[in-house]
């Protein structure tokens, strides 16, 4: 069975008006950024496969810092959404098709922070990453928070990074080869704490229960009128 179709799963959350696409359980355990190095880029993504009634990406929620970290709040941040057209976890070459620039919120907390970035709509089986941006400096490294307990999904996580040079999320080929890949390859072992929101569509059969419940409201009222 294919491996994306195994973990690509969604869970609710909130009640039926929002759900999420998930690898983290919820609790973190570290953060990662670079080391000895003055100023440097930073990009981190998780893949997902799009399920029924979960097509319209709406948010995506992000842990930055840790706990006694000092990763300032309002530090410039980059969400995305990305297109995996051939389902490999790796953001397409040129395939960024919604994009926000915004401001580190909730830092050092442990607490996901939610970025509204611009709809995007997929079609079922799509294979697509949300990710983060950000640049660092000698004193605030490790930003992208890190979930390291088990399940772990392997070949999720993807980072990459450069040192005094900007990434471009279009570009991830303009990264050094080997500053780039799945976390599994720098030696670490679990999911970015990176999950996408989307707009669940109720099934045909909630949608029929709904228009008779509409139906029978009418006609109740229809009774009380005459």
């Amino acid at each position: 069975m294919n491996r994306f179709l195994c973990f690509a799963f969604m869970l609710s959350v909130v009640g039926p008006a929002s759900a999420q696409y998930v690898l983290d359980d919820g609790t973190q355990e570290n953060a990662v950024g670079i080391g000895g190095v003055d100023v440097f880029d930073i990009m981190w993504t998780n893949s997902f496969v799009t399920i029924a009634g979960c097509e319209v990406i709406t948010s995506i929620d992000v842990v930055t810092g840790f706990a006694g970290g000092n990763i300032s709040n309002g530090r410039p941040i980059t969400l995305f959404i990305g297109l995996d057209a051939n389902l490999d976890g790796i953001l397409d070459q040129g395939g960024v098709v919604s994009q926000l620039n915004s401001s580190v919120a909730l830092a050092n907390t442990s607490t996901f922070a939610t970025y509204d970035v611009p709809d995007w709509t997929f079609n079922v089986g799509d294979g697509f990453v949300i990710g983060a941006l950000w640049t660092g400096t000698p004193t605030e490294r490790f930003v992208a928070g890190f979930d390291t307990t088990a399940p772990h999904f392997a070949g999720r996580s993807y980072a990459g990074f450069t040192i005094g040079s900007s990434i471009d999320p279009n570009n991830i080929n303009a990264i050094p080869a080997g500053n780039r890949g799945f976390i599994e390859g720098f030696g670490l072992v679990g999911n970015w704490m990176l999950r996408a929101n989307c707009e669940p569509v109720p099934e045909p059969g909630t949608l029929a229960a709904l228009g008779m419940g509409a139906l029978a409201l009418l006609r109740r009222r229809a009774k009380k009128s005459q």
